[in-house]
């Protein structure tokens, strides 16, 4: 039997070859961006550094300690009753936790 292309190579070979082409494409995009709003971005380390980072912050907010940010929010003076605004930025963790302060009189 011939071995077909999935089989010739190792796992961090198809690893390896996959963030290289997440890099390109990311960089294609970043040039792509830069000519298209004259040069008013960051340097492209910035750039990229965003998207490895981005799922590590997100691993973070799920790992997050409940009770530590419940208290954060209780010590920042958030009572029953009262409006609370998410800035958006997260898994939401943050809101659905405060709604349960605030209670049904309160507002997210």
């Amino acid at each position: 039997m011939k071995a077909d292309v999935w089989q010739k190579y190792e796992v961090l070979f198809w690893v390896l070859t996959g963030i290289f082409v997440y890099l390109l494409i990311l960089t294609i995009i970043y040039l792509v961006l830069k000519i298209a709003f004259h040069k008013k971005l960051g340097g492209i380390g910035l750039y990229l550094s965003y998207f490895f980072m981005f799922p590590l912050l997100l691993l973070g907010e799920i790992t997050a300690y409940p009770r530590k940010r419940k208290m954060w929010l209780i010590k920042s003076g958030l009572k029953e009753g009262h409006s609370y605004l998410e800035e958006g930025i997260g898994l939401g963790t943050s809101p659905i936790l405060a709604s349960r302060i605030v209670g049904a009189k309160g507002r997210i």
